[in-house]
């Protein structure tokens, strides 16, 4: 037990995946953070919202039936691209992640 704290790193990549910054664990009471600051926390909240709208039009769209094959394609390949950079923001709704 004394050797859990040295096998692990004492501090990650913040949780915005476009944030280069770390975060240090601290032993403080309440829940440890996930975010280098509260803005950060703020864009990524807000780039999630703007993924999931993009997610929900895209698949809309693929539920439509007047597509061109060419169209459906490219709306395919729109949703399969927002479902990957939904990856860094916590996945899709319904997705569960798969350990790596």
């Amino acid at each position: 037990m004394a050797g859990i704290l040295d096998r692990y790193p004492a501090d990650l990549p913040c949780g915005n995946p476009v944030c280069r910054e770390r975060i240090t664990w601290s032993a403080s009471a309440g829940r440890p953070s996930r975010f280098c600051s509260t803005a950060c926390r703020q864009r990524y909240n807000h780039e999630r919202k703007r993924l999931l709208r993009d997610l929900k039009d895209t698949e809309r769209h693929l539920a439509r039936t007047d597509l061109t094959k060419a169209e459906s394609q490219y709306v395919a390949t729109r949703n399969a691209f927002v479902r990957w950079l939904l990856n860094g923001y916590g996945g899709a709704p319904g997705n569960v992640a798969e350990p790596a």
